[in-house]
């Protein structure tokens, strides 16, 4: 419809309304918004499985436990707390940690995990992503002064506010009203970069080693493609902040709980449909009977929790077809009233394993090995940072005598305090 209309974004954002009117299918123009910002979001995670795809592939990064010595001893302990957060070894003890960064599928889904907390945090959660040092100001005074209104009338000040700061002078004929980039958005975006890059180092330097191109134009190629998600998130978070009419919110999922596909969009869902417990025929060389009839109680369950879901939250109830974020209608005269409407726009996006639950007693783990079965290895379930040799180069740099630095004598103030 788009190139019917000449590429004219005005003309093709009418007829498709129109179109669905005709067909008796008229609805609020927020229907049509949510549509793009689920796109949207599946664009981005697109990119990030292509990104993983093409550099993380056993083809391109054929990880061997003799490398992993090197690899986690050089993570900084922040991507060493990023992963803690977004993965779990499972009841493997040591071995399931290394099965994350040894399998070429569990080492895609694990930096895409990577890359997702850093976009909804640094990104998606960021009230003004891009926005100077005044324009944040700005909307912390806006949230300060406000503090006890409504969120939702909070989040329409914080929306107009970004509108005005973004709206371009003149509207085009093509294009119609149109929003600029922030002033500090490229270096914002660049910042994310450096950061992914930094959390992904330890293992882009192993693909350097073994690859025939140069370690500068392998760098470069990374850090552009990183560029292009992060840029293209930064676009969509504005687009959703921009947004007087609905508050957008990243529902968190988290490791070792219950795969729910009603909320959850499962990475390896292939996987785990063949290694299904209930219906599989065939079993590893060498699965005893036991474990056959001790498995069939297992529970699909997220290993690694990649990115969060997308829910839409709107104040009061069902709006007429022609109703607008400046101006809403609804269909019944007290609407405005009536509660809070939802919609998901995307699932939690996570990777699954078989198994059992974790158990806890009194705060504390009380995990039974012989419920986890021919899964439970060594000590079970490990903290990522407990694995031997997880940032241990980091923390001998740290400890040797050329990183301590001696104090300043005297009553002077340390730089940039002042």
């Amino acid at each position: 419809m788009l190139k019917g209309t000449g590429n004219n974004v005005v003309k093709a954002a009418k007829a498709i309304k129109e179109s669905l009117e005709e067909y008796g299918n008229a609805e609020p123009e927020y229907s049509l918004r949510d549509a793009e910002i689920r796109d949207g979001l599946w664009s981005t995670m697109d990119r990030m499985e292509s990104f993983t795809k093409s550099y993380f592939s056993p083809f391109n990064c054929n990880i061997r436990a003799g490398d992993l010595k090197n690899i986690f001893g050089e993570m900084s302990p922040e991507t060493i707390k990023v992963i803690g957060c977004v993965a779990s070894g499972g009841p493997g003890g040591v071995d399931g940690w290394h099965d994350l960064f040894l399998e070429g599928q569990k080492r895609r889904a694990l930096i895409n995990a990577i890359i997702g907390n850093v976009l909804v945090e640094q990104i998606f959660q960021h009230v003004f992503f891009g926005g100077d040092e005044n324009q944040q100001a700005s909307v912390k005074r806006i949230q300060d002064e406000n503090r006890r209104k409504d969120g939702f009338d909070r989040n329409t000040l914080y929306a107009e506010y970004i509108r005005a700061e973004l709206q371009a002078k003149k509207a085009t004929e093509v294009a119609g009203p149109t929003l600029v980039l922030p002033p500090c958005f490229d270096a914002h975006v660049k910042g994310v970069v450096a950061g992914i890059y930094a959390h992904l180092s330890p293992l882009v330097n192993k693909i350097i080693s073994v690859s025939p191109f140069p370690a500068v134009q392998i760098s470069r190629q990374i850090q552009k493609d990183l560029y292009m998600i992060v840029a293209a998130a930064g676009m969509l978070s504005l687009l959703m902040r921009a947004d007087p009419h609905t508050v957008y919110y990243f529902v968190p999922s988290f490791k070792e709980d219950s795969f729910t596909r009603k909320h959850m969009e499962c990475f390896n869902s292939n996987t785990m449909k063949v290694t299904n417990p209930h219906e599989r025929k065939t079993w590893p060389d060498g699965t005893t009977d036991a474990e056959k009839s001790r498995a069939s109680g297992d529970e699909a369950l997220t290993q690694i929790t990649i990115m969060d879901g997308v829910t839409a939250y709107r104040r009061g109830g069902w709006e007429t077809g022609d109703s607008k974020p400046g101006k809403v209608n609804y269909v019944h005269p007290n609407g405005r009233d009536t509660g809070i409407r939802c919609r998901v726009l995307t699932h939690g996006w996570v990777f699954c394993r078989w198994g059992r639950p974790r158990k806890f007693k009194d705060g504390k783990p009380a995990d039974n090995p012989k419920v986890h079965g021919a899964a439970w290895k060594g000590d079970g379930f490990i903290e990522f940072r407990n694995v031997p040799g997880v940032g241990e180069k980091q923390r001998l740099r740290d400890a040797s005598p050329a990183a301590v630095v001696a104090e300043p004598s005297g009553t002077g103030t340390t730089p940039g305090s002042s």
